[in-house]
């Protein structure tokens, strides 16, 4: 558990899988190891789900970016 040895990263990178997105407690968990300036990149297999995941990051991130990738 890396939170726990207070290791901290550039970047993390989610790729959860179809039907999956992170929730409130993912985000925490990333908080506690993301760098202050670090970035997170999540892979939505559910395109409906892209709106939510962008307003829940602007809540715990505040600059949040969304960029279709093909």
């Amino acid at each position: 558990d890396h939170s726990q040895e207070n290791h901290k990263f550039d970047s993390v990178v989610s790729d959860v899988g179809h039907g999956i997105r992170l929730d409130k407690k993912d985000l925490r968990n990333v908080m506690r190891i993301l760098k202050p300036q670090g970035l997170l990149l999540e892979n939505l297999s559910t395109p409906g789900f892209d709106e939510s995941q962008a307003g829940l990051f602007k809540d715990f991130l505040g600059n949040v970016h969304k960029e279709k990738v093909l």
